[in-house]
């Protein structure tokens, strides 16, 4: 295990312990973007070390979550990781499940940057009708 892949995974352990600030003070970089497809509710960029909790609280105000397991690739400063998830509207009860896709840039050992790719973005909308 790589040493970005090793970040990630104690990120993600914390994040999902309820301990987000933590986990965010912890692994990501003061200057993080994370970069959300525009047309979903969570779209967008945002920026700075609580940028995920921030971009958390609105999809899961909006969805159930469902999240396979993750398949990570690591080269230098880049982490890949993809996993299958299923988007259940809080609202309407339906659901779609698609793969997503995060490219992780890393500096001085914490995340700077994450482009997140959703396969389905349109399912995703579509959940809320």
């Amino acid at each position: 295990m790589g040493a970005n892949e090793k970040v990630f995974k104690e990120f993600s352990e914390l994040f999902r312990a309820g301990e987000m600030e933590r986990a965010c003070k912890t692994y990501m970089h003061p200057d993080l973007e994370i970069h959300e497809p525009p047309s979903l509710p969570q779209g967008g960029v945002f920026r700075g070390w609580d940028a995920p909790i921030r971009i958390t609280r609105i999809y899961t105000g909006i969805w159930d979550i469902e999240v396979g397991p993750l398949e990570m690739c690591e080269a230098g400063d880049l982490l890949i990781w993809r996993a299958m998830f299923t988007w259940k509207s809080k609202k309407t009860g339906r659901s779609v499940t698609a793969p997503a896709v995060e490219v992780n840039y890393f500096k001085d050992g914490k995340a700077v940057r994450m482009e997140v790719f959703h396969h389905d973005t349109q399912g995703m909308l579509d959940t809320l009708k």
